[in-house]
């Protein structure tokens, strides 16, 4: 039980910085949407860390996925222009 309490809270730290994440580009503040990914990332880093739920595996996952959903943000709001 406390095992599936601590995948949880990891899960939720993840999709609430992914919604605010989201929330910032959607309002053109990528400044905001990069201080907020970051953080995500630290926080979920801490969190598996304090209760030793740190897994190296999903960590170079969530980094890589994360990396690629800034890149494919910072190409739609500069590389891409409206016609």
């Amino acid at each position: 039980m406390l095992l599936d309490f601590k995948k949880l809270l990891n899960i939720i730290i993840l999709f609430i910085g992914s919604v605010i994440f989201l929330w910032f580009l959607k309002n053109n503040n990528l400044n905001m949407a990069i201080i907020v990914l970051s953080l995500t990332l630290i926080m979920w880093v801490l969190f598996s860390l304090i209760l030793e739920n740190f897994d190296l595996k999903s960590f170079a996952w969530i980094v890589s996925s994360s990396g690629f959903l800034l890149s494919i943000s910072i190409f739609f709001l500069f590389g891409v222009e409206e016609v």
